[in-house]
């Protein structure tokens, strides 16, 4: 193949990816996921694995089962994708598979409202809508960031006055890790508001590449680490996420990012990708039903953007775990 053409096509079978519409995919959240590992002491992941082992038997999260050392770091990073895989698929008849009764649609991201063009500073720079402008958008009761606030407590607490059994701390626990992973997806708290998207144009899932309905700057967020960095095809996965995650948290190191941990905050981890959105996503040189594939400088600028988010995400995610079950 044309060395030329290898990025397009890899670009294209990410936007026509099933789950490009979810959030970072598989890549992009199991990496986080990787990273995290890294930074956990020995008991939490001791404690985390013995939750997640409690997990329903038609959850399908266990399957197939994974043992020994490499196998826990395996049931742990893959969890990270759980929400996405338990989503029914609506391009088929109706999912019949018991676990998709654990997928929840609107619980996978956070919207800020905003208008005007990314990186401009005259009358088109970039605002958050106000509260009367805010009065004619439709929004989810939950979101994210509600959730996580709410799940944080409720999945370290074994006490019987919590109310929690084994199963349901196992099912939110993988919420945990996988929503930790939406909201550092920049376009995972953000809706912009425009005249042919007067409601928000979902997190860029409306913003179009080219004049096709399954090709969204969303997707390309999603997939951008396999459009830029794709797995060979002799590398098996577990070897590629090990070898991509060291890279990232080589150029991004956790001494680097320290101050900007933030334990807890999940509303101030949400705001600063919706700031990234309003800083680099919509430049003028991307226009939504015009723009057939981006160019590779905002393909560059958007892999940069995205190693940062997902190594901070990672040490986040880490952080959080060594919290609530590494004492």
């Amino acid at each position: 193949m044309n060395r030329k053409m290898f990025p397009v096509v890899i670009l294209v079978l990410v936007l026509l990816s099933p789950h490009s519409v979810i959030a970072w995919n598989a890549t992009g959240h199991k990496l986080v996921a990787r990273i995290a590992w890294e930074q956990m002491n020995d008991t939490a992941r001791r404690n985390v694995i013995a939750i997640l082992r409690g997990a329903p038997a038609d959850a399908c999260l266990l399957d197939p089962p994974l043992g020994g050392a490499d196998g826990e770091r395996e049931l742990f990073v893959r969890t990270s994708i759980w929400p996405d895989v338990v989503r029914p698929d609506d391009r088929q008849a109706p999912d019949t598979r018991p676990c998709t009764r654990f997928h929840h649609r609107d619980w996978h991201f956070i919207n800020f409202f905003w208008k005007g063009i990314s990186g401009e500073t005259n009358a088109n720079r970039p605002r958050e809508l106000t509260a009367q402008e805010l009065k004619s958008i439709q929004r989810p009761d939950v979101n994210a960031v509600i959730l996580l606030s709410f799940f944080q407590p409720l999945v370290a607490c074994d006490k019987p006055q919590c109310g929690t059994s084994l199963e349901g701390r196992a099912i939110t626990l993988a919420w945990i890790l996988h929503l930790v992973g939406d909201i550092h997806q920049p376009l995972h708290t953000s809706a912009r508001v425009t005249a042919a998207a007067p409601q928000g144009d979902q997190g860029g899932n409306l913003c179009k590449l080219a004049q096709s309905s399954r090709f969204s700057l969303h997707g390309f967020w999603d997939g951008i680490v396999d459009i830029q960095m794709p797995r060979p095809q002799n590398e098996t996965e577990s070897a590629y996420l090990e070898r991509i995650s060291r890279l990232i948290m080589q150029k991004h190191p956790r001494s680097g990012m320290s101050s900007r941990l933030q334990p807890f905050d999940f509303d101030a981890w949400s705001r600063e990708g919706f700031e990234t959105t309003k800083r680099v996503v919509y430049p003028r040189t991307l226009q939504c039903g015009e723009t057939r594939n981006p160019s590779a400088t905002y393909r560059g600028n958007a892999f940069s953007t995205a190693e940062e988010a997902i190594a901070l995400g990672g040490y986040r995610l880490g952080e959080l775990m060594n919290h609530l079950f590494g004492t």
